[in-house]
């Protein structure tokens, strides 16, 4: 395997994750809605630890890394609100 397509591969998948969160942000600071929703977390997390158990990685790893991705995520829903609340 290369190692940097690899690498190259995974910044891409972050790429258009961010772009759609990008854009769920707009949509949800437009219409009012909190950036976060603790019961889909909860979902997603154990989705993700299935997979990663089932993928033979540590489950603990995989949520640390869906922690971070989700943190930021929310930051920039955060952000998203404040450019609207600016635009008012």
């Amino acid at each position: 395997m290369n190692t940097i397509s690899n690498e190259t591969d995974l910044i891409a998948i972050l790429l258009r994750r961010f772009e759609m969160t990008r854009n769920v942000g707009r949509i949800k600071a437009k219409l009012g809605m909190s950036s976060v929703d603790d019961t889909r977390l909860a979902e997603v997390l154990g989705r993700w630890r299935s997979l990663g158990l089932e993928a033979d990685l540590n489950a603990d790893m995989i949520e640390s890394i869906i922690t971070i991705i989700h943190d930021a995520v929310v930051l920039e829903h955060e952000v998203a609100r404040l450019d609207k609340n600016r635009n008012v």
